[in-house]
């Protein structure tokens, strides 16, 4: 599987979210994969892996499904308070998308911290 990168930012993150940052795979809880895609899309996941990837506080994980394409998941460990920057970024790619763009298509964000 090829790489995805993100870059940027990551200069306003505290001692503790930088550790956490380096160490987010050993601290996500991989059981909770298959509970969103069922609760959010409804999906049963088959089988996931995380692809070799690196990008600020997000895991990132592949999802597989009998009967649909693969899905992206990516989560974030930090900051305390939410993220809206994830919630900014479905908002441009739906605009940009709507303008003819190709683009990612981000179907379900939440930042709720739950």
């Amino acid at each position: 599987m090829s790489d995805i990168h993100y870059g940027g930012g990551g200069a306003y993150f505290s001692d503790e979210e930088i550790t956490k940052s380096q160490n987010r795979y050993s601290l996500f809880d991989t059981s909770y994969i298959p509970k969103i895609f069922k609760d959010v899309l409804n999906l049963k996941v088959k089988s996931f892996e995380k692809p070799n990837s690196w990008g600020l506080l997000h895991v990132i994980y592949i999802a597989k499904f009998e009967n649909n394409e693969d899905l992206v998941l990516r989560a974030n460990l930090a900051p305390k308070k939410p993220e809206v920057n994830l919630l900014i970024e479905k908002l441009i790619a739906e605009k940009v998308k709507k303008a003819g763009i190709k683009t990612n298509e981000i179907i379900y964000v939440d930042i709720s911290r739950k």
